[in-house]
């Protein structure tokens, strides 16, 4: 174990041993060692410690308080903290392209450790182990982090952010929690997509940075892979490579291992990874989506065992006010632009008011950076250039009440219905669900629309309900159900409105239709969205509903006659 070691280095740990034995302890252990260190005049440990006013006398002190301890232990003449120590000097020389291993990599090799009784007693003795950290890695120009030939992982702490990260809960707090845990030391984000669950492991990443966070790639892991067994070779080298370097694993999605590169006679990623997690010889980071978690996780209860859930909450329309203006000075300086307050609380009211399918504070963030793209560009008015992204974003053009009462509609219906909308800040329901009569002329509402909201042509669908008299007929409106014909096709309904979330739907002869039918269009009238056949949320919030009854057909009076039967 001794074979590259420098005679300064092997001096210092026979020096170790002599200090045990003087100590009547029949085991060495790391706080020997820092003696020993101590104890060599020209040593950067002496040089450093002693820079910081620590004593022989405080070591000794220190190290007496744990003979008891140490008496206790039945290991060989090393104790397994002190072997790890020595195995890791020799590796941190080798990287440095020394041919030797020195004082200073024994040292520094005690500092990146965890668990030893040697950096336990500095801590006792006040002295700030990172501080220490960087004064070795300036002399030296130390680096514990290893080239590594694993192009599936990405080093976090290597990555900028846009801009800072703003904390609104005790999610960083409950990740260190749980990662400090013997048990279950691997926490589980999950959140709605885009309410910051990878920026919150970024953020991990930085407040944490001896601990090497690694974010695996599952796509760029898979790809090439085309051989059983393949798979299963990449990933273990991976884990053993995070294994030995104490680094932490992040993967994002993570609902997605369960079944990747599965194939006949070989496991998928998560049955590869769960030894790994059941025996704690890596920390895990996972994050998903609820819907995602209940679909994929869930159903492993052996994967699921080794997590534990952190909830991650969209933020308000409030902490979304306070983000924005935390952050607006990177978007500012980066797009040469100015946000006043009135800009921030304009993209943020509007992004919840006409954007409902994404979560905050991603859908307001993106409003924010491409308002400063397009001013780099325009230099136009940014309040101009916020209704703008809102339009292309949404489909919807944005026009305040001033501006709706100067139009002249061909109905006061849609008018009123719109300053609903404005004023609604709970977005319940759509913009507007209207009851007309069989000769209604929807062109003129198609005019007032255009007028309105800027509406064009194949923003419309008009379905015929005359034909929908049998309960299957529903498959065409959300899809059919997984396995059967049309599944991946999806229903009328709701791909139109999924392309053109923006829409005009006019639904005749509704009384024509299966009573199952009929009683599902008319809960599109009071409830924000449906789910479509893919368990897609299909948001309604800003469609517009128009349907006629039409007469009851011949079919439809059978059907409901059998009914009241």
């Amino acid at each position: 174990m001794l074979e590259n070691f420098s005679n300064q280095a092997i001096k210092v740990i026979d020096q170790a041993k002599l200090i045990a034995d003087e100590m009547n302890n029949s085991i060495v252990g790391s706080e020997h060692l820092l003696l020993a260190l101590f104890n060599m005049q020209d040593s950067i440990c002496h040089f450093l410690l002693s820079e910081r006013l620590i004593t022989k006398e405080e070591i000794l002190k220190e190290i007496n308080s744990v003979i008891i301890l140490r008496n206790k232990r039945k290991d060989s003449i090393y104790t397994i903290e002190l072997t790890e120590i020595v195995k890791m000097s020799s590796k941190i020389a080798t990287k440095k392209g020394n041919k030797e291993v020195f004082d200073e990599h024994l040292f520094y090799a005690m500092l990146i450790s965890e668990n030893n009784i040697g950096k336990d007693i500095l801590v006792k003795l006040g002295v700030d182990i990172d501080e220490l950290l960087e004064d070795l890695e300036d002399i030296f120009e130390f680096n514990q982090e290893e080239e590594h030939p694993y192009p599936f992982l990405t080093n976090l702490t290597k990555i900028d952010s846009p801009h800072p990260y703003i904390s609104l809960g005790n999610y960083l707090d409950r990740i260190k929690i749980i990662m400090k845990k013997k048990q279950k030391n691997n926490p589980m984000l999950i959140g709605s997509a885009g309410v910051g669950k990878t920026a919150i492991i970024e953020e991990l990443s930085r407040e944490m940075p001896k601990d090497i966070i690694y974010r695996l790639d599952l796509g760029s892991m898979i790809s090439g892979t085309k051989y059983r067994g393949e798979l299963e070779e990449k990933i273990i080298q991976a884990m053993e490579y995070i294994k030995e370097h104490k680094a932490i694993l992040f993967i994002d999605e993570i609902h997605n291992i369960v079944g990747a590169g599965s194939n006949e006679g070989s496991l998928d990623a998560a049955n590869i990874l769960k030894p790994y997690l059941a025996r704690n010889d890596i920390r895990c980071i996972g994050a998903t989506t609820l819907d995602e978690y209940y679909q994929f996780i869930e159903k492993d209860k052996a994967l699921l065992r080794r997590f534990q859930n952190i909830f991650v909450e969209e933020p308000s329309l409030e902490e979304t006010l306070y983000i924005l203006e935390k952050i607006k000075t990177t978007y500012e300086e980066y797009h040469n632009i100015k946000y006043t307050s009135k800009h921030i609380k304009d993209i943020v009211e509007k992004a919840y008011r006409y954007i409902p399918t994404r979560t905050f504070p991603d859908k307001a963030i993106d409003i924010l950076d491409e308002v400063g793209a397009r001013y780099s560009l325009t230099h136009k008015a940014v309040d101009e250039l916020i209704n703008d992204v809102i339009f292309d974003m949404s489909g919807l053009k944005v026009i305040s009440l001033e501006e709706l009462d100067k139009l002249e509609l061909n109905n006061t219906v849609l008018k009123n219905a719109y300053k609903e909308f404005l004023n609604n800040n709970h977005l319940e329901k759509n913009i507007l669900s209207l009851k007309v009569n069989q000769d209604y002329n929807i062109n003129s509402l198609k005019e007032d629309l255009e007028k309105v909201f800027g509406f064009n042509q194949e923003e419309y669908l008009e379905i015929d309900l005359d034909s929908y008299f049998e309960a299957s007929s529903l498959s065409n409106l959300i899809g059919a159900s997984k396995g059967y014909v049309g599944y991946e096709t999806g229903g009328i309904l709701s791909e139109h409105i999924i392309k053109y979330p923006f829409s005009l739907i006019y639904f005749k002869n509704l009384n024509s239709a299966h009573f199952i039918i009929q009683s599902f269009i008319k809960k599109l009238f009071d409830k924000p969205y449906f789910n479509d056949s893919k368990g897609r949320k299909v948001y309604l919030t800003n469609t517009i509903i128009v349907y006629n009854e039409g007469k009851v057909n011949s079919n439809q009076l059978g059907i409901l006659d059998k009914k009241s039967k």
